[in-house]
């Protein structure tokens, strides 16, 4: 969207006397996206040329490189803006190099190589996809998954029938408070605040004010997590020194009766709602139209006010909270307290913490919970994301949550005697060897941690039974695999294994 910026502080560790900027990038459009690179308080205007597609193959992307000249040593200031709507691209990585790129650096094959030791100062993630970042907000072990986008909206979403991931799983509901006839926001700040329970900091900035929400997850109806209530406090800061007269605007494809607006006296009057209409250009089920809403506040300096979606179980969103924190102390209470002297890291360690425990599903289907590797695009289990669960919560003293999400995945060795790749009732054959051995080091190395012998009688019939169908296949291969002599080894199958 028009203005929409990103900003980094990059420092140098010397003067450069031939700066430049390499951008690689990837765009499916049907015309070319307008940026500004501003360094400092230089500017320079891209026009970047649509690609063969978002990234997904190699042949996707393309470089576009900017000639900076002279670059003093220290901190300097690197901002894209965008000039047009709808120049939205998505960023591989940037380079900030001393000397002209060499053709042979910009591969397409790969990101960027430096081959000749030329300092790389500032990069974005490798390949990165497609995909939006979004932050989850949800209960441990619950059934219910939901998000909340820096775009604004919040986003429900169910456990599909069928077990199997590497399949998408579509948003079911979604809801979204936004400001109605005002331009579009000017930058947009997103936080996990771990205490007293994990909640999500959303901020939105205009010129005359500030929005800020704030949103978690809490129990329902008896405790129940299932069906999970999930409150927002929403403050809007006055930047001028006059009355602001604002719209909001409340869209929901919830269903009317599960958006409760708090305090109801500013909301229930008889200039609220001042209009309602509906729309199909919504995120959530196919073919179905969401309800809009749109009621108009006045703001002088402050003003807060609470959204709760869900039964109404609770009066307030401290009454929320409350309820939500002895869930997730009953969790925590046990874990290793872990304290590093860089605020930073304490924060990544204790957020990355409770993602984890929110990531655990109780699926319907499911006697024991799973550990999600995603809610949207790879929904679903494998061994990859049971071995890293159950290693993290081994290392924090959690290991009755890791038992829980090891003996889901051996409840899915198939008769074959294999660990399924991902979750498939009807599957009875090899899948991608590489997570075998995953699975049986999971469960050892738990083992050799607690050294609890029921676990080991537990566990024994399935790393016997996965280990003997293993080795036969060694015994029995005797082929070429690609050119390469694969004889005494497994068979080669498809994907990562």
């Amino acid at each position: 969207m028009k203005g929409n910026f990103v900003r980094y502080e990059i420092s140098v560790p010397q003067k450069w006397d031939d700066a430049w900027f390499v951008l690689r990038y990837a765009r499916e459009m049907k015309s070319n996206a307008k940026l500004r690179l501003s360094v400092d308080e230089r500017q320079h205007d891209l026009n970047l040329s649509v690609t063969s597609g978002w990234g997904f193959t190699a042949r996707d992307w393309k470089y576009e490189s900017v000639h900076l000249g002279e670059l003093a040593n220290g901190k300097h200031s690197l901002r894209l803006e965008s000039l047009e709507n709808g120049s939205n691209v998505n960023l591989d990585g940037f380079y900030l190099i001393p000397v002209q790129p060499k053709s042979e650096w910009l591969t397409t094959n790969d990101s960027m190589q430096v081959t000749d030791g030329s300092p790389l100062v500032a990069t974005l993630a490798k390949q990165m996809g497609p995909f939006a970042t979004h932050t989850p907000v949800a209960l441990p072990f619950s059934s219910q998954k939901t998000v909340q986008t820096s775009g604004g909206e919040f986003v429900v979403y169910e456990p599909t029938s069928i077990l199997s991931g590497n399949r998408r799983n579509n948003p079911k509901e979604t809801f979204k408070l936004m400001p109605a006839g005002v331009s579009a926001w000017k930058n947009v700040e997103q936080e996990l605040v771990v205490s007293p329970v994990p909640t999500v900091v959303t901020k939105f900035y205009w010129d005359d004010f500030v929005m800020t929400q704030s949103v978690f997850a809490a129990p329902g109806k008896g405790g129940e997590i299932r069906e999970c209530e999930y409150w927002f406090r929403i403050t809007l800061e006055n930047k001028t020194q006059t009355q602001l007269p604002l719209r909001l605007a409340v869209t929901d494809s919830l269903g009317q009766k599960r958006v409760h607006l708090f305090p109801k006296t500013l909301f229930v009057t008889s200039q609220n709602p001042i209009a309602t209409a509906t729309t199909e250009n919504f995120p959530g089920p196919m073919g179905k139209k969401a309800n809009q809403n749109f009621y108009s506040v006045s703001l002088d300096k402050t003003l807060s006010f609470e959204v709760c979606l869900g039964n109404g179980v609770h009066v307030s969103f401290d009454d929320a909270m409350k309820t939500s924190q002895k869930i997730w102390d009953s969790y925590l209470k046990h874990a290793t307290q872990i304290h590093v002297p860089d605020t930073d890291i304490q924060l990544a360690f204790d957020g990355s913490l409770r993602h984890c425990l929110a990531m655990i599903e109780q699926h319907p289907k499911e006697t024991y919970a799973r550990i999600l590797k995603g809610m949207e695009h790879y929904y679903g289990s494998n061994p990859y994301d049971t071995f890293q669960g159950s290693r993290t919560f081994d290392s924090v003293n959690l290991p009755d949550i890791a038992e829980e999400i090891l003996r889901n995945q051996m409840s899915h060795l198939i008769d074959a005697g294999i660990f399924e790749m991902w979750i498939n009732p009807n599957a009875n054959g090899i899948s991608q060897w590489i997570t075998q051995g995953l699975v049986g080091e999971g469960l050892w190395q738990h083992y050799e941690l607690w050294r609890k012998r029921d676990w080991f009688r537990e566990i024994t019939p399935s790393l016997v039974k996965a280990a003997e169908v293993g080795s036969l296949p060694r015994l029995e291969t005797k082929a070429e695999y690609n050119g390469i002599d694969v004889s005494g080894l497994v068979t080669p199958c498809t994907g990562d294994g």
